[in-house]
């Protein structure tokens, strides 16, 4: 239940930023981006952390759609509401659901031309248990494409 969690973040980011707010873009610059997931459920001393990298081109950046990681998790269908940006900081609440599992939580990333950071509190259902899960979101730019 907890282990694919590391793969939500993806999925979080991609449906926040897909067709919610799209006129409210916050400001990220174009490059390689280096992305850190930490995942804890509450309650436990395991941490489980996913690191990834993606290019981001300067059209890319300027769409919010395209502006996150493109990875989820296989199967896993996700919606968002509640989007809104203020100044830098976003936050949604999203919803996923796949054939054995369920998400949903709050999320709030601060972003900075060059990194941004945040959190989202997720609940994981799965047989009919309930598990909460705090996630820490980091991304970098660490070079040019």
């Amino acid at each position: 239940m907890f282990k694919s969690t590391g793969l939500l973040l993806a999925a979080i980011f991609l449906v926040s930023h897909s067709g919610v707010g799209v006129a409210q873009t916050a400001t990220i610059k174009p490059g390689l981006w280096q992305f850190s997931v930490t995942n804890q459920a509450v309650g436990k001393d395991a941490k489980r952390k996913m690191e990834s990298q993606i290019c981001y081109s300067a059209a890319d950046v300027e769409s919010s759609a395209r502006s996150m990681p493109p990875q989820h998790e296989f199967g896993m269908k996700c919606s968002v509401k509640d989007y809104k940006l203020t100044g830098n900081t976003a936050n949604w609440h999203v919803s996923c659901t796949g054939k054995t599992q369920a998400y949903s939580g709050l999320t709030t990333v601060t972003f900075k031309p060059d990194s941004y950071e945040g959190q989202a509190t997720l609940v994981s259902q799965s047989s009919g248990k309930g598990v909460k899960i705090n996630q820490t979101i980091e991304a970098k730019r660490i070079s040019g494409c």
